[in-house]
């Protein structure tokens, strides 16, 4: 992704801001870790079929309040790197049937850390 000139007029700004957020490399890594609020950002990437599809990693290490109930919707994406490390109230069972989803999908978990 290049940087457009500073010139550039405040409402192609705009259209450029909401075009780059489209860009699905913006979102191969989605990183929460230590996050105390996770949940918006998991529910939203889960509501977003693009996204979700571009989703290759996921890093929630200590975020605070990671229940099964908001992993679960992201067995869509196909992920490869899986951090859960510190999740108290994740099961590893929820764990497990995201990295196998992923596995389905094409995607192999090169690290898994429940």
């Amino acid at each position: 992704m290049q940087l457009p000139p500073a010139s550039l007029p405040a409402q192609d700004w705009h259209a450029l801001w909401h075009r780059s957020l489209d860009d699905p490399s913006l979102w191969r890594t989605l990183s929460l870790g230590n996050s105390q609020a996770p949940g918006r950002a998991l529910r939203y990437a889960a509501s977003q079929p693009r996204l979700l599809a571009s989703i290759q990693e996921l890093h929630l290490e200590f975020a605070a309040g990671v229940t099964d109930a908001l992993l679960l919707p992201l067995a869509g994406a196909a992920l490869e790197a899986l951090n859960l490390n510190g999740c108290q109230k994740c099961a590893a069972p929820a764990g497990a049937r995201l990295l196998h989803a992923a596995t389905r999908r094409g995607g192999l978990p090169r690290a898994a850390s429940l």
